[in-house]
Formats: C-alpha cells, sequence, structure tokens
C-alpha cells in the first residue's frame, strides 16, 4: 500500500526557486508578475463563463443546441423515444 509523502516544513514559493535556481530579483518579480495576470485572466474568463451557463435563458439554449447537435444523455441511443413510445402504448 502506498503511503503519502508528508512535509514538515512549508512548501517552496517562486521567490524559493527563483533563488536557489540563482534568477535575477528584478527578472523574478516579472516573471511572477506576468503569471498572476495570467492566473487572474484565467479566473476571470472561467468565472463569467459559469456565470453565463448559471442564467435560465442560458440553460435553456444549451439544452437546445446539446438536443440539436445530438449530445446529452440519450444521444444516439434512441432510447428516449423508445420510453415515450412505450408508455404511450402503455396508457392505452
Amino acid at each position: 500500500m502506498h503511503q503519502p509523502i508528508k512535509v514538515d516544513s512549508r512548501f517552496a514559493t517562486a521567490h524559493d526557486t527563483a533563488r536557489i535556481l540563482g534568477v535575477p530579483k528584478a527578472r523574478m518579480e516579472e516573471l511572477i508578475r506576468r503569471v498572476k495576470r495570467l492566473t487572474d485572466r484565467v479566473i476571470e474568463r472561467r468565472s463569467k463563463a459559469a456565470e453565463t451557463v448559471n442564467t435560465g435563458a442560458s440553460k435553456k439554449k444549451i439544452g437546445r443546441t446539446a438536443a440539436k447537435k445530438g449530445i446529452g444523455r440519450h444521444a444516439g441511443t434512441g432510447s428516449n423515444k423508445t420510453k415515450a413510445k412505450a408508455a404511450k402504448s402503455a396508457r392505452s
């Protein structure tokens, strides 16, 4: 059975890694600033996408689009149509 790795000290930061690798301080600060900007943009983009999906109109639109493209729970199986037909014939 595998044992988890236990760390008794704090994790290495970007500053620690750059210092160990010998990166000049000015370059290190610039790289960290760029990465933060990129990360912030990715997070912002994902949150905007989540807001769009969470609105009711968008959900309906996504559902219709998925149905047209044949993706979703019953795509390609025809089980949705088969179940509806079976339920109708059972009621008759």
